[in-house]
């Protein structure tokens, strides 16, 4: 008999099992040149994360992925021109841990659609790797 595996696994030295290929890995190769910058990030522009399986690619803050779902382009940074809403009421423990944003001279009608989405992708981002670099600092408060 033969083992085969799905695509993203290579089958191991046992060649009863199979194994995760990590696409993200400097030593990952499609055939081409071993260690080069395309093949160690397998297309991605920017970060490239290892799935079993399978990847996918992230972009920086700042960034966002095209439609490639490989290529990350610089949000577009809107030009304020209205002052901001008043500030909303917080309870103390929403004060003493929350993070405020305001952005200035930026009107409502503005604040929409694919500006909406930009400003919500690189706020979880940002607070994503700030949590993967700091851990013990962030939890889950319950609602």
């Amino acid at each position: 008999f033969t083992c085969e595996c799905n695509d993203g696994y290579l089958l191991h030295s046992n060649g009863t099992t199979c194994k995760d290929i990590d696409e993200c890995n400097n030593d990952f190769t499609d055939g081409s040149a071993v260690g080069s910058a395309e093949v160690s990030q397998n297309g991605c522009s920017q970060i490239c994360v290892n799935t079993n399986g399978s990847f996918y690619c992230e972009c920086s803050i700042d960034y966002q992925l095209s439609d490639d779902l490989m290529t990350c382009v610089v949000i577009p940074v809107p030009s304020p021109s209205v002052s901001p809403p008043p500030s909303p009421v917080f309870s103390k423990v929403e004060h003493e841990n929350a993070v405020i944003v305001t952005l200035s001279n930026l009107t409502e009608e503005q604040f929409t659609g694919e500006i909406q989405n930009a400003f919500r992708n690189i706020t979880a981002l940002a607070i994503n790797m700030y949590c993967r670099q700091n851990p013990d600092e962030c939890s889950i408060i319950p609602d």
